[in-house]
């Protein structure tokens, strides 16, 4: 029965991507966590709890080298300055915000250490961020889902407000972005290896990534004498940025939907795991918390870039990298017909999902 449960959690994101290619504005990665929350409240005995406990830490444990593969350290310092000042501004505005945040809601809101902690991750990198700290601290299930819910509900608004009114309304606040030549991409996908090429792709890409976290884990046993939680997400995220030095395992076509693959799997048996009703008994807390921190945040990087005269695309792209992460980068360079920005911006994205861990870790400390 275990066996049948196992194959059902690796078949369902091949089927979610599947629809998501069909109907591209139905992300994988949310149905992934609705459909895990469906099964887990209505079908609660469907799948044995210690396979999904053990899915949910070891998804998100492997995808974190995964999404640094792609990219080299010593790329960061290539890139135009002034996106990587914009994204300089976005950590702080995030940081800022936090430590705000944290003695506004330190006496009202439990776990609020842990929860700035995680939202600094979040909003540092991306989404892959947030769940490694939570699963270095032992985050309560639930209240992993629900960070996750609200920040997909509060992105969501963020996200339809780049596409359609916010560049025409920062251009009014902001300096204006000059419209540079469009580089066409010609580099290759994934979907251009053959049958045999992807499977040998697939293989590396996941192959190196348990090889970080055999490592790691070897390492935490000889120091700890167990399974350090925390230990071992610093550990994979180390060796996730040595290894994206070498071309053979940077140049992997498969590294970043093996990352998706995997974030659909955490979020399925993530929500799989968590009771609805005990999450929204009573989280009037949570959300005030989230909308004075979003908020909050997107003021703090828009004065900070109108102080250092950031433009219009450079603050839209640093703060898509800090909020959402390397995969809506494409979309909305493409939405401000600025494909120059999206070798750069995904590359400060990775930026991102590699600091934003070890910023929330600190975060936590300091807070808790």
């Amino acid at each position: 029965m275990i066996i049948v449960q196992l194959i059902a959690i690796l078949v369902l994101p091949i089927i979610l991507l599947k629809v998501q290619k069909k109907v591209p504005w139905l992300k994988a990665i949310v149905l992934a966590y609705i459909l895990g929350g469906l099964v887990g409240n209505i079908f609660p005995d469907l799948f044995d709890s210690n396979l999904l406990n053990q899915a949910t830490g070891i998804s998100i444990i492997l995808a974190i080298p995964l999404m640094l593969f792609p990219s080299p350290i010593k790329s960061w310092w290539s890139q135009p300055k002034t996106l990587v000042l914009a994204y300089g501004l976005a950590v702080i505005s995030t940081t800022l915000t936090v430590l705000i945040a944290w003695g506004v809601f330190s006496d009202s809101l439990p776990h609020i250490g842990l929860i700035s902690g995680m939202v600094e991750g979040v909003y540092t990198g991306g989404t892959v961020n947030l769940n490694a700290i939570g699963l270095a601290f032992d985050a309560p299930k639930e209240l992993s889902v629900l960070l996750n819910g609200f920040d997909m509900t509060f992105s969501a608004v963020y996200l339809l407000a780049i596409f359609t009114f916010l560049p025409k309304l920062l251009n009014r606040i902001l300096r204006p972005s000059i419209k540079r030549d469009i580089v066409e991409i010609t580099e290759e996908g994934f979907e251009s290896l053959s049958g045999k090429g992807k499977w040998m792709d697939l293989g590396q890409g996941f192959g190196f990534a348990l090889l970080a976290l055999t490592v790691v884990i070897g390492g935490s046993y000889l120091i700890f004498g167990n399974e350090n939680e925390l230990f071992i997400v610093f550990g994979v995220s180390v060796i996730g940025l040595v290894l994206s030095t070498f071309s053979q395992v940077r140049n992997l076509k498969s590294n970043m939907i093996s990352a998706d693959f995997l974030m659909m799997i955490f979020g399925f048996t993530l929500g799989a795991q968590a009771n609805v009703n005990e999450i929204f008994s009573d989280q009037s807390g949570l959300m005030s918390y989230f909308l004075f921190t979003y908020s909050l945040m997107l003021f703090i990087h828009l004065a900070l870039s109108k102080i250092f005269k950031v433009d219009v695309d450079s603050f839209l792209i640093s703060s898509t990298a800090a909020v959402f992460g390397p995969p809506f980068i494409g979309p909305v360079a493409e939405s401000m017909k600025n494909r120059n920005l999206i070798g750069p911006g995904i590359i400060i994205a990775l930026m991102g999902n590699a600091i934003g861990t070890y910023l929330g870790i600190i975060i936590v400390k300091l807070l808790s």
